[in-house]
């Protein structure tokens, strides 16, 4: 490298040194460790190959380079991850949202859209939503579905749930962050709150639902994120198994469990929901046609 480097020869060297680290991602995550350090843009990050970078900028990126090619999770690094196009803090001791949840969001948001739009326009004071989103960790799912609901100007009342008291912290920062402090009750809880409060229209959640037998096979930047987040029991149904059944006292008439799930789990799934008299069952597949969400009916 040069006396003087510039963006574009640190974007080369930095994404030559992820790559022989084995990293697939290298190419995204040099560019999200740049955007991190010079407060650029990604179209002014491309548009910017003459850019000088000082020594102190050099660096930092060595700092979060070298911290990667370790394959220590780039969200830790940069302590933050954009996530259903809100962004959202995380670090050490909390799961990563992944791309693969945004269908969650989505799948819970658009089940009752309609409903609370036109409870907007034909009434004069709307009652607000009442969701729950328990296995919070960040909080990402849950806040980023009550924002949802509050673009379109239905009120929100957001009850996020978590055992983890290290995930609730990250939750309850997020929640400062989105400004939704006086629409949200964070609980530190097995599941669900408690005491019991009013019932809720909607559930969401992202249980821990791998396999215990295949965590170890897991890639090394997972296998730094909280095992209580990923693990879910010899067949990876526990904790949904749990939910599902838990749900019905916490549902109301009417109301809706969404269940983030492995891509093969889908029809075990959708087993143990009409199992516990949930109606309507239905699978949706990710971004990637891979099946992740079973959602059901209670009635």
């Amino acid at each position: 490298m040069s006396d003087k480097p510039t963006l574009g020869s640190v974007r080369w060297t930095v994404k030559t040194a992820l790559l022989q680290a084995g990293i697939d991602t290298a190419t995204y995550d040099t560019s999200i460790i740049l955007q991190s350090v010079l407060g650029l843009s990604q179209t002014q990050l491309l548009a910017s190959s003459d850019l000088s970078i000082t020594p102190h900028q050099l660096n930092e990126i060595w700092s979060l380079a070298r911290r990667r090619c370790q394959r220590q999770p780039l969200a830790y690094l940069i302590g933050e991850v954009s996530f259903a196009d809100y962004l959202f803090a995380v670090g050490p001791g909390v799961l990563v949202p992944r791309p693969d949840s945004e269908v969650l969001v989505e799948s819970a948001f658009q089940s009752i859209r309609n409903e609370a739009q036109f409870q907007v326009e034909h009434r004069e004071k709307s009652e607000p939503i009442r969701l729950l989103d328990t296995c919070t960790g960040c909080g990402c799912i849950g806040i980023a579905v009550a924002l949802k609901f509050l673009e379109i100007g239905c009120p929100v009342e957001l009850h996020l749930a978590d055992i983890d008291r290290t995930a609730l912290q990250y939750a309850r920062q997020n929640v400062m962050n989105h400004h939704l402090e006086p629409f949200t009750q964070v609980h530190e809880a097995d599941l669900f709150p408690y005491p019991p409060s009013k019932t809720f229209q909607l559930i969401t959640a992202n249980p821990p639902y791998i396999e215990s037998g295949m965590i170890d096979y897991l890639m090394p930047e997972v296998l730094q994120e909280p095992r209580m987040a990923l693990e879910g029991g010899a067949d990876g149904l526990d904790l949904i198994r749990r939910i599902v059944n838990g749900a019905r006292t916490q549902l109301n008439r009417g109301g809706r469990l969404f269940l983030e799930h492995g891509y093969q789990q889908g029809p075990a799934v959708s087993a143990i929901l009409s199992q516990e008299g949930f109606n309507a069952v239905t699978t949706v597949s990710d971004f990637s046609g891979k099946q992740r969400v079973t959602s059901g009916l209670y009635t």
